[in-house]
């Protein structure tokens, strides 16, 4: 008897897709629950939850591109307003936030590249 993969995980490539995709899936996440903790849990937290869920469900190497392209100029914007109030952060806050920033982009550069065409021999 044979199982269905439900991730749909057959090569490398797919399997770098659902590790970018499932970091920006987690940070929704972890947005989403402190909302809820604070009770502040609104209208713009579950767009987020859709937005970031899309990609593995569209699954179109364009589709990759573009949400990758968009997280990597938002996290380079939010790295540059955690350098411009470097004096004023605590140094924890300052980590967390330059860290953040980095493995966003970083994911999102990763996301960016596996929308590309692959080379497959013909």
């Amino acid at each position: 008897m044979q199982t269905q993969n439900i991730f749909r995980v057959e090569s490398q490539r797919e399997l770098i897709k659902l590790i970018g995709s499932s970091y920006f899936i987690v940070l929704a996440l972890a947005n989403a629950t402190g909302m809820l903790l604070n009770k502040t849990f609104g209208f713009f937290d579950f767009i987020l939850l859709i937005a970031v869920a899309l990609p593995p469900l569209i699954n179109r190497n364009w589709f990759y591109q573009f949400f990758g392209f968009t997280n990597v100029l938002l996290w380079l914007l939010i790295m540059l307003v955690v350098l411009s109030k470097m004096q004023a952060m605590a140094t924890t806050d300052f980590v967390i936030g330059f860290g953040l920033s980095l493995s966003a982009i970083a994911f999102g550069l990763i996301l960016m590249y596996i929308g590309l065409p692959s080379k497959k021999a013909h």
